[in-house]
Formats: C-alpha cells, sequence, structure tokens
C-alpha cells in the first residue's frame, strides 16, 4: 500500500509520524490554501509526483481517494495517467458546513451569509465535477450519501470506518498526567481542535459544567491551528481549571482516554459520521451529542448515549443528567461496547474488499 500526502511543517499538535513498515508514504509539495489556518494542498508536480506515476504504470493496482476535493483531484489525475480504477471516499458533508467560521478574519453575519453560500456552491461544483471522473463513490455514512445526493452526485455506496481496539491498554494514567483530582468527573473530547467541531460550543457548556457541578473536568484531547483561539476564549469565559487543553496525544495513548473518562461529548451536530463517538463506546464510554448528522447512525440514542437539540445549554443539561445517574450510565456503557462492535474493522472490511473487487472487475 502507498499513501499519497502533502508535505507539511511538524508540530506539537500534529508531528510528522510514520506508518507500519510495509506501508510506503509518499508527501507531494504542499501549498498552503488561501484565508485558512494549516491547511495544506498537495500539489502534483515535482520529483516525488513523477516518480510516483512511473511506480504505477503497468501495475494492477486501485486507487483510494480520500475525499471528493483535494485528495479526489489527485486521485483522479493518477487514475487516468496510469489507467488504473478510482474509487473516491467521502467523508465530509458538503452542504451542511459552515465555512465562514474557517477564516483567519470576520466577514460579518451578512457577509458570513454569502461567503457560506459562494464557498458550499463552489465545493458542491468541483465535488460534482471529480466525481464524474471516478468509477466508484463511497460514503461514510447515510448522511453523507444524502449529502452526495443533494449534489447530483448518486449511485453512491455506504462504506462507514472502521475501529480497531489495541490488544492491550497503555500504561497511562490520564489524571495525573494533567493534574485532574480523583473525585473530578472527566468529560472528554478526543479530535481536532478546528471550527468545524464546535469547541466554543463546548466551551460554553465547560461554562454552565463550572456552575453546576464544579468538580467536573472538561478534558480536550488534540490541536490544530485554531487552538489558540480556543484558549483565549477559555480565558475570557473564565473557566479557569474546569477546561484542560491536553494537547496532542498518541493514537496508542488515546485508548486510556477513552477508558478512564466518564462520558464523551461532541457538539458538531453535522459529523459525517463520528468515529471518535465509535472508538468511545467501543471503550464503553457512553456518548452526549448533537443529535444530527451521521451521529444519529454513530450513536444509539438513549441507549448508547444522548442526543440533544444543538445548543450548549441542551448538550451540558443532558450531561449532567447522565452523569448524576450512575447506573443508566452503567447500562449504557454495557450498550455502547455492542453496538459500536458491529464497528469493527473486523466486520467492516469485507464490504470494502467487495468494493475493491467490483472497481477490479470493472462493474462500477
Amino acid at each position: 500500500m502507498t499513501v499519497v500526502a502533502p508535505e507539511h511543517t511538524p508540530h506539537t499538535f500534529y508531528p510528522l509520524h510514520s506508518g507500519p513498515g510495509e506501508l510506503d508514504i509518499v508527501r507531494l509539495p504542499g501549498q498552503p490554501a488561501p484565508f485558512v489556518l494549516g491547511i495544506q494542498r498537495a500539489r502534483t508536480r515535482g520529483v516525488a509526483w513523477d516518480e510516483l506515476l512511473a511506480s504505477l504504470q503497468g501495475e494492477n493496482a486501485i486507487i483510494h481517494g480520500q475525499d471528493v476535493h483535494s485528495a479526489g483531484e489527485i486521485a483522479t489525475q493518477i487514475g487516468r495517467r496510469c489507467r488504473l480504477p478510482v474509487m473516491l471516499h467521502a467523508h465530509y458533508p458538503l452542504l451542511d458546513s459552515d465555512p465562514a467560521d474557517w477564516l483567519t478574519f470576520s466577514p460579518g453575519m451578512l457577509g458570513r451569509k454569502a461567503v457560506n453560500a459562494v464557498i458550499s456552491g463552489i465545493l458542491a461544483h468541483k465535488a460534482r465535477a471529480t466525481c464524474r471522473r471516478a468509477n466508484l463513490i463511497a460514503a461514510v455514512s447515510p448522511y453523507v450519501q444524502e449529502m452526495l445526493a443533494k449534489c447530483g452526485i448518486s449511485n453512491t455506496v455506504v462504506l462507514p470506518c472502521g475501529v480497531d481496539l489495541p490488544a492491550d491498554l497503555p500504561a497511562v494514567d490520564i489524571r495525573r498526567r494533567h493534574g485532574i483530582p480523583q473525585d473530578s468527573p472527566i468529560f472528554l473530547y478526543t479530535g481536532r481542535m478546528d471550527p468545524d467541531k464546535r469547541i466554543g460550543d463546548l466551551l460554553e457548556v465547560a461554562a454552565i459544567l463550572r456552575q453546576r457541578e464544579p468538580r467536573a473536568r472538561l478534558l480536550l484531547v488534540g490541536g490544530g491551528h485554531y487552538l489558540e483561539r480556543y484558549i483565549r476564549r477559555a480565558e475570557a469565559l473564565r473557566l479557569g481549571d474546569t477546561v484542560v487543553f491536553a494537547g496532542w496525544a498518541s493514537y496508542q495513548d488515546i485508548w486510556a482516554y477513552y477508558a478512564q473518562a466518564d462520558l464523551f461529548l461532541l457538539a458538531n451536530a453535522h459529523e459525517a459520521l463520528g468515529l471518535v463517538t465509535l472508538e468511545a463506546q467501543a471503550m464503553g464510554l457512553p456518548v452526549v451529542g448533537y443529535r444530527g448528522g451521521g451521529l444519529a447512525l454513530s450513536v444509539a440514542d438513549g441507549k448508547t448515549g444522548l442526543l440533544t437539540d444543538p445548543t450548549p445549554q441542551a448538550l451540558a443539561e443532558a450531561a449532567l443528567a447522565l452523569h448524576w445517574n450512575p447506573e443508566r450510565r452503567k447500562a449504557m456503557s454495557a450498550a455502547a461496547r455492542a453496538h459500536a462492535a458491529r464497528y469493527s474493522s473486523e466486520q467492516l472490511f469485507p464490504s470494502l474488499l467487495e468494493a475493491y473487487a467490483r472497481l477490479s472487475r470493472g462493474a462500477a
């Protein structure tokens, strides 16, 4: 397997990493996206690009692009140049996002509406054009499949992402690592600290927790170029030690966070699938999140967690109610493990192999 990705400068929150020994990683020259922080677009030029195309000529291979935008464009270029079948995998909701949140400047209320309309239109147009050049289109959830259909992209298949549990839990004491008292309930978030994750909403939840359950800690694990924005917001809300910005944690260590937390919180109503919620549930951690998007699939509302109206007040009330009901949390924990087991890599891998076989047979 060869992974193609853009070059990027290593950061404490996105350090460079290496994959398994049998994995080849090709890094193409990166180009910063305009008006936003941190996003790098790979450029299809240079020595690495030429060598990649040469290595694929005449090979019996499949190109699997991990979005229908930038990566999709690169995947379809490789497919066309090397005469190979291409599958694109949509991991992001095309129409229900708020692109203006990513800007490094504030466009104002009226400007925000205009920016969102223009960018959403451009994204939908580019997605249609890219998908027309692919042989098979997959979506990570029925929600994303519906978004694709609204963009005029039909005849898609649903292929969720799988979860792999570790063989052994890492020996990491997250309370000691982050100075969290033993009697403090831990409300956990893991993932990118980016605008689409609605971190600002989680900070407003923390403000309510500080009033209603002063012992509680909101533990935010992850990083990103927008992290300073949220640190400043937490300071403005005077959240003190109620919020713990844990920074980046390795994928190996993250399982210890799931295992030692009390609840998992997610404040994005437009998650494509909510893979982190499946990881949390696989470790028996109930989820409280906004109702909408792919969470309707990844969380069984009332059984493995609670889904609320998309407001910080509703999210905080549900989280506190569940925190104060340990018997219900215990029942949800058991149900969460069983629910998440359906999304294990072992369960889902045959569907991926069937998609690859379909491409190889030329039946797409």
